[in-house]
């Protein structure tokens, strides 16, 4: 299953990574205000041409019981990996969950394109595979859905964050 989510952010498209994406008191609010249980950089490295970021997230909202309980477990969580390309604004997205690892596979893209001065366009892409027999699709149907409500709330926390602490 592949979703795409597009969110207008009023910010220069050359300030976005910094004063958002790498900004760790934004995003400690930001996954507070997403109700997150817990957000953890693991690892951060600049590789001089790529920024590569691990963080551990643990949702409050996850996959609905029946499936966790189907998959032996009790909660979800996850490592995204993160790899940001300097020169092209863009970070490739590897999602490992804590079920199942080795059958449900998520990938993805994230970007920024200038629109205007103070302006650009925030794009998400990402492709959910799960391999789990009778629970394979409706594991990605949850995961996607989730995961395109977060980017809808999670641009109404950046453009509140933004205005009331860069403007």
């Amino acid at each position: 299953m592949d979703i795409r989510c597009e969110h207008i952010i009023d910010i220069d498209a050359e300030e976005y990574f910094d004063k958002i994406y790498f900004n760790d008191e934004f995003n400690s609010q930001l996954f507070k205000d997403l109700g997150f249980k817990e957000r953890e950089v693991v690892k951060q490295e600049d590789r001089g041409d790529t920024i590569y970021r691990e963080v551990r997230q643990v949702p409050v909202r996850e996959l609905p019981k029946v499936i966790l309980k189907a998959l032996g477990a009790e909660q979800l969580e996850y490592t995204e990996k993160g790899t940001y390309h300097k020169d092209r604004k863009m970070v490739d997205i590897e999602v490992v969950p804590s079920i199942k690892p080795d059958r449900i596979k998520v990938t993805g893209r994230f970007w920024i394109e200038p629109i205007e001065p103070g302006r650009c366009r925030r794009l998400f892409e990402m492709s959910v595979k799960a391999s789990i027999f009778g629970l394979g699709g409706t594991i990605e149907k949850s995961i996607a859905e989730e995961t395109r409500k977060s980017y809808d709330v999670s641009a109404e926390i950046t453009a509140r964050y933004i205005r009331d602490n860069l403007s």
